[in-house]
This record gives structure tokens, sequence and C-alpha cells, in this order.
């Protein structure tokens, strides 16, 4: 029985990056993945979404480029040679990873993982020994029994990163950030894209000022919004396709939990403590399967703070400081703290905001749409939450969570000098509002 010092189950982005990183702390380790190195994020997920939603950014701008005095025509899509080109930027990248596991000397094993006791997993006839084990087994989307999924009609979001042809026609059940990346995506290939969700309004889980103003927005573009009731069915009959995008379920069925006295809750993710250790102590959960939370960046930052726990050097993950990204048009980034959940004491805090329409490069790239909104404790001045929507919103909520983590006030923020004209400024302008003293909006 080969043995190992800590023997990781799945090979995503949780999962390699726990391998990567405990071998590079000299721990001899091996990872178990039964399909293909990259889990959902790399293979179905975040690549190959983000190099649609790249196409889609590029043809939104070419249909605003005609009010700038370029005209480009009516673009041509050929799916699949787009399919193409996505599937060749996910194999490089499998490729990258396959590289980066063997020279650090991190054993793949290919097959299907399963518990057998506390410190030994078997792999087809293959039984391995591990003092610890890391469960790193993701999730896959939801498919509720209500749809007819198989007949080609209802689909996830698997299935729609493959299709070989645009739909004439969308509904997408889900107004949460899939269906709104999907729905942004597939009305700029020329879809008709309705979008349904159950709750008051887009993006329920983020403050209800941005997912206003993504409705808006979307509406403004052409696409349908219908929020505050779920789907019916007759409405769903009269789109090609249906995507359904309510959810994902964590991917532990066939790993062994129940056998090896593993302990889930009722939505069948895996319990476990602050420091991702389950109910048995040498057993760890990361990433999706861990219930804190569906991000793949996020997985990471938890296999990285579990194998540095097993040196000695345990962290904390930085929960509140995590951000999230959306990939839209126009795009959609937050963290921490929105204004929805500070309602009762608002008086507590201050809230700066600066519109894109006030900013020069906003204007020059043609892209005016949305703001910039961060909350700082009154008393502290420290920057607690904060989001933007409108152009670069994913890479500029990076901006002020770091500076959220390193414990920055709104003064500290407002001493850094911020290039001109640059996106960036927008921040710069929203933590000057805090302080009342925003040079570029007028005087309230």
């Amino acid at each position: 029985m080969e043995e190992y010092n800590v023997v990781i189950l799945g090979a995503g982005p949780g999962g390699y990056v726990a391998a990567i990183r405990s071998a590079q702390l000299g721990f001899k380790t091996a990872v178990i993945e039964k399909d293909t190195v990259g889990g959902t994020c790399l293979n179905r997920g975040c690549i190959p979404t983000k190099c649609l939603s790249d196409i889609s950014h590029t043809l939104e701008k070419t249909k605003k480029s005609a009010s700038q005095g370029v005209s480009f025509g009516n673009p041509e899509i050929k799916m699949a040679e787009v399919v193409a080109w996505k599937n060749k930027v996910v194999t490089n990248l499998r490729n990258g990873i396959l590289y980066l596991l063997k020279s650090n000397g991190v054993t793949l094993i290919p097959g299907e993982g399963k518990l057998l006791a506390s410190d030994a997993v078997k792999v087809g006839n293959q039984e391995i020994k591990a003092e610890t084990i890391i469960l790193a087994t993701g999730s896959v989307p939801a498919r509720p029994k209500a749809f007819p999924f198989g007949d080609g009609k209802y689909i996830t979001s698997d299935e729609i990163l493959n299709l070989d042809r645009i739909p004439e026609s969308l509904a997408i059940v889900g107004g949460g950030a899939i269906g709104c990346e999907f729905a942004s995506i597939f009305h700029s290939f020329g879809s008709k894209v309705i979008v349904y969700e159950m709750l008051p309004h887009l993006l329920p889980i983020e403050d209800s000022e941005v997912g206003r103003t993504l409705e808006r927005s979307f509406k403004k573009r052409g696409i349908e919004v219908v929020v505050g009731r779920p789907a019916e069915k007759a409405e769903l009959d009269k789109s090609e396709m249906v995507l359904v995008a309510i959810g994902r379920r964590s991917n532990t069925s066939e790993i062994g939990l129940k056998e090896s006295g593993v302990v889930v809750d009722e939505k069948e993710f895996v319990k476990t403590d602050d420091r991702l250790q389950t109910s048995l102590k040498n057993i760890y959960a990361i990433g999706d399967i861990s219930g804190k939370g569906l991000l793949a960046y996020l997985a990471s930052e938890q296999g990285i703070a579990v194998v540095e726990g097993l040196k000695g050097t345990a962290r904390s993950i930085p929960y509140q400081f995590i951000p999230s990204c959306v990939f839209t048009s126009p795009e959609v980034g937050t963290f921490g703290l929105t204004e929805d959940k500070i309602a009762d004491r608002k008086s507590d805090f201050t809230i700066g905001k600066f519109p894109f329409t006030a900013l020069g490069k906003a204007y020059c790239i043609n892209e005016t749409e949305g703001f910039v909104k961060i909350i700082a404790e009154k008393k502290s001045g420290r920057i607690v939450g904060g989001q933007i929507i409108g152009p670069s919103a994913t890479d500029l909520i990076h901006i002020v969570s770091t500076a959220a983590a390193a414990r920055c006030t709104a003064e500290t923020m407002v001493e850094a000098v911020f290039g001109h004209p640059t996106l960036a400024e927008s921040v710069k302008e929203a933590v000057e509002d805090i302080l009342g003293r925003a040079i570029h909006l007028p005087k309230k």
C-alpha cells in the first residue's frame, strides 16, 4: 500500500493548489482526479465562461463604436470556431497545471477516490494510506426534477458552453451570477434572451442597488427581465432553449463520507470548523463542498491555509474581504458589507459614491454606466465594504478589498496618488465622497 503525508480528492482549483503548496512544504503528496485537472473552474466554469464573456464585451464595444465614428458592420459569429478556441485555451491551461504538479513532485492518480477510513482512500483496486486527507471534489449544477433535462431544450451551465449554434431564443431560470453572465453573453451573440428571477432583483445576494442597476442596463440592451416570481412552464415553452441556473449541489455522494463517518449537513455540504477540519480530525474539506462559498479562488486559499496549518503556520481565511466578480456587461465587483446589510445601523457608517458619468476615462472608452460605492465605519474610518458596477469592475474591486484587508481608513486611501485618466480614479473619488470632499461631484 502506497503511503503519503497528504492525499487530496479532486484536482480542481482547491485540490491542485493545495497539492502544489503541500509539496512545496515538503509533504509527500498525491492528488486523485476522476476527470481532468482544473475542475469545474477550468473545464466547465470560470475560464471557458470568461472566454465567451470577452467575445461578448468585444461585440458590445463594436455596437457602441458607431457613436465614436467607427462602424464594423454586422459581425459573423462562428460558434464551432468559438468553442474550438475556448477549448484550446482550456487545454493549454490544463497542460500547464499538469506540468506544475509534475515539477513540484506531486503524484497525480487518475480515477475516482473513495474514503475507506479516516486515513485510507481507495482508487479502483488500489488502496492508499494518508496521514492527512483533503476533500476537494467541488460541485455540479443543480438539476431540479421539475425540469425535463436531457431533451436538448433544458440545459445547465455545463452544456451551454459547448453549443454548436446560437439559439434563436434563450430563457434563463435564475438571475444570479451564472444566469446573468450567460444572459449577457448570448444576447451579444444574437439570441433573444429573457431572465427569470424569483427574488426582487437580479444578483439577489448582492447589493440591491447593484442588482437594479444591472436590470436597467439589461433592459436597455434588449434583454427581458422578470423578477419577483418564478417562471411559468408556458413561458419557458416559448423559448428554443432554457438554461436552468438556480444553484449548484455538492459533489459528495460517491466519495464514502457516510461509510467513513464524515458528517454532512442537510444540503450534503461537509460540516467543517474554522480550520476546515471535518468531524474526523485528519480529514479536511475545502472549496464548494465545505459550504463556505462557491468560488474557485476561495477554494485555492482554503487549500493553502489547510496545508500550511499542517506545518504549524495556520492562518485564517479573511472571508469578509473576499471579492465577488460577475462578468456581465457592465461588470460587477463587490465585497464586504452592503447598504442593505447595514440598513438598521446606518448611522454607524459613512457611504461614498461616485458615478462613472463623472469620470473622464469612462467617457474616453464610451462606458459610463454604473458607479462605485464604498462603505466605511464612521468611528474608525476603516473600509468595510465596496460595490462597483461598470467598466472593469471585477478588477477595480480589488483595490478596495485589498485596502480593507490592510485595515486602511478612508483618510489613508485618499493619500494615495492615482494616475489620470484612469478608471481607478473612480475608487479614490468614492473614498473622497466618504470624507465629504469629492472633487468631481457637485457640492452636497
